[in-house]
């Protein structure tokens, strides 16, 4: 999980803004029923993230929601170890705490 020292969380906007300056793929995914907009317009998407399209087991994925800390599953321990170096580099480019739970 990542959430900002002091919950003040960042927009989706710029996010994917600060990502696309680290990642060479950013994928902001507004599609289907658990995503779109809240009652109060904020955007909500699944964000896919790697170094490249053809990234392997070294991806993130996320649900990004307004106001919330990024938290990202791992389908194997293969999986968590070759996303471990990525999830650091999300925690740095949006300023946000690394916690594992």
């Amino acid at each position: 999980m990542l959430e900002h020292a002091y919950n003040d969380y960042l927009s989706l906007d710029e996010v994917v803004s600060r990502l696309e300056q680290v990642f060479g793929f950013v994928n902001a995914e507004t599609r289907g029923a658990a995503v779109g907009a809240d009652a109060n317009g904020n955007q909500r998407c699944y964000l896919t993230i790697a170094d490249s399209q053809d990234h392997g087991l070294a991806y993130l994925l996320s649900q990004f929601e307004p106001d919330q800390p990024l938290f990202f599953g791992f389908v194997s321990g293969e999986h968590e170890d070759a996303a471990a170096p990525l999830v650091e580099r999300v925690a740095k480019a949006l300023d946000y705490e690394l916690e594992e739970l």
